[in-house]
């Protein structure tokens, strides 16, 4: 989440705030669908550990002592 976040940041936001500015793009074609795409990877990538993050607590709360169960299932894997 961090890394998606920090991509956002020093990324994506300076480049579209030059693209909102200017009200035109001088970057190229190449440049906006890169911008395109690490706008949708961040917005994607964020949501999606967000959901895991959530399953992962929704799991810890509803069965709180399994993890010694699941441990010990790795060990004999």
């Amino acid at each position: 989440l961090a890394v998606t976040d920090l991509m956002v940041t020093f990324v994506v936001m300076p480049l579209d705030a030059t693209w909102n500015i200017t009200v035109q793009w001088f970057a190229g074609d190449v440049a906006c669908r890169l911008l395109m795409f690490l706008k949708l990877v961040a917005m994607y990538a964020s949501a999606f550990v967000t959901v895991v993050i959530s399953l992962d607590r929704r799991a810890a709360i509803l069965h709180p002592l399994s993890v010694g169960e699941a441990k010990r299932k790795m060990a004999l894997a």
